[in-house]
């Protein structure tokens, strides 16, 4: 074995009005030229089960929101200071 090379997780879950998500992260390491390259990678799947064809846009913005939370809870202070170019 040379080394652990990633690390991941997930987590899921849904509220009883049908919306849920998926989160998975992972640390992985690259080679890149003559070192490891550390990178972070998540991603984040919103859903929502038995909506009405009328309230598919109502839907789709709650399902965004929901995304954006989640992206937004994952972030610690590093993050959120290189998102905003600091």
């Amino acid at each position: 074995m040379q080394g652990l090379t990633d690390f991941g997780g997930r987590i899921s879950a849904m509220n009883e009005d049908g919306r849920g998500f998926n989160f998975q992260h992972q640390l992985q390491l690259r080679q890149v030229e003559d070192r490891l390259k550390p990178e972070y990678v998540i991603d984040i799947d919103a859903y929502a089960q038995g909506i009405a064809l009328g309230d598919t846009l109502k839907c789709l913005d709650s399902l965004h929101e929901l995304a954006f939370n989640i992206f937004d809870w994952s972030l610690g202070e590093d993050a959120r200071s290189y998102l905003r170019g600091g």
